[in-house]
């Protein structure tokens, strides 16, 4: 029961810690963020006073100087208080009761969340099987309301995919649903096409698809829900372990390959000659937009072959249309001073989403992503 109370006291403070993130697969190969110091959230106050008698002829005894300390548990860093709750556990003599396992996922899982609220976005890692780096970030429209907390109303999707042998699917979906009055908007195509995507790479990963073979395969399914009315753009990407990249872009989210800190390919925008992106359509009576016969055949292919130190950097439209690709670059380097763990990258994405933030004339209310990958 004592051991009941404790747990439920140090670790019910924290249980808000909750993955509500665009699509990414984590595999656990063993490899952990360390838990970096300088990202530590500390706030110790300490509070001193002193009640000294006076000499007086009443000879009042002196009292001692007294000192407390308070230190606020809520401003520890996460791993620092699970690992302070695992040494209590162990002298109260519980220590064969601990599941190590359990803690170590706890903290990992922590960490996480408290970078996020550092950063003031979300951000989470590809632990690739691979001889490549990944990460992803991703700015909420507005994070502080609910109805953007789930991943179905999101406008954009990010993801990342990848097989055993190291074989990686990943992307962008934005919405296009310009063309619709205001009520359609709860029904959004973008995040049907990111479950399908999901659902198919996990189940036939083995063929190792195209690209675009995987975008029209998910919106081949996307197309049979009968809920589901409206537009979205797609960028598709696959990354075999050669280091070849295969791209189909349908939309205006931008890739570009940088070697040695200059842009060595990118994709490049095509629209309709009425100034209209290009996208996937799915609508129903008087519900279609102008250019509702465009399909995945539509898609913009491209092929690069990567080198070792190669960088990949994937944004979508929100941020293309304020960063240049020199700016994307520089902003993707800003989150290294952090050290998030032996290999500095893992920041890249965050830097890129922080940048297209910060700039004059940027709209707040955008969301925004970038998927940064180092080959190595």
């Amino acid at each position: 029961m004592r051991l009941a109370l404790i747990l439920s006291s140090t670790i019910f403070q924290f249980l808000p810690i909750v993955f509500a993130f665009s699509e990414i697969n984590v595999i656990d190969s063993g490899r952990r963020i360390q838990n970096d110091p300088s990202l530590c959230i500390e706030n110790t106050e300490k509070t001193s006073f002193t009640i000294i008698a006076e000499n007086r002829e009443n000879d009042k005894p002196q009292f001692p100087k007294l000192e407390f300390s308070k230190r606020s548990e809520e401003n520890l860093a996460f791993a620092r208080m699970v690992d302070n709750l695992l040494q209590r556990i162990a002298e109260l003599g519980f220590r064969s009761l601990i599941d190590h396992s359990y803690f170590d996922r706890l903290k990992e899982v922590g960490t996480g969340i408290e970078k996020e609220r550092i950063f003031d976005c979300r951000h989470k890692l590809l632990i690739s099987n691979s001889k490549m780096l990944a990460n992803i970030a991703y700015r909420l429209k507005d994070p502080t309301n609910d109805y953007y907390l789930d991943d179905s109303h999101s406008q954009v999707h990010g993801f990342i995919y990848e097989d055993p042998s190291g074989f990686a699917l990943l992307g962008l979906i934005g919405e296009s649903n310009e063309w619709l009055p205001e009520y359609q908007y709860l029904i959004q195509p973008g995040y049907s096409l990111l479950t399908h995507t999901r659902e198919y790479f996990a189940n036939k990963y083995i063929d190792r698809l195209s690209p675009r073979k995987y975008l029209e395969k998910a919106w081949k399914s996307v197309k049979k829900e009968k809920d589901v009315l409206g537009g979205a753009t797609a960028l598709y990407i696959t990354v075999n372990p050669e280091k070849q990249i295969k791209i189909a872009n349908i939309g205006r989210d931008w890739a570009g390959l940088y070697r040695n800190g200059e842009l060595f390919a990118s994709t490049a925008e095509r629209l309709h000659k009425d100034g209209s992106q290009y996208h996937l359509c799915k609508w129903q009576g008087n519900f279609r937009p102008i250019h509702y016969k465009d399909s995945a055949r539509d898609c913009q292919k491209s092929e690069w072959q990567a080198q070792a130190q190669d960088v990949l950097l994937v944004v979508s439209y929100s941020v293309r249309k304020t960063l240049s690709p020199a700016q994307i670059f520089e902003h993707s380097q800003t989150f290294q001073k952090y050290e998030f763990s032996d290999d500095q990258f893992v920041g890249a994405s965050v830097g890129i989403v922080r940048g297209a933030r910060s700039l004059p004339g940027e709209l707040s209310d955008t969301e925004k992503i970038a998927i940064a990958v180092k080959f190595i």
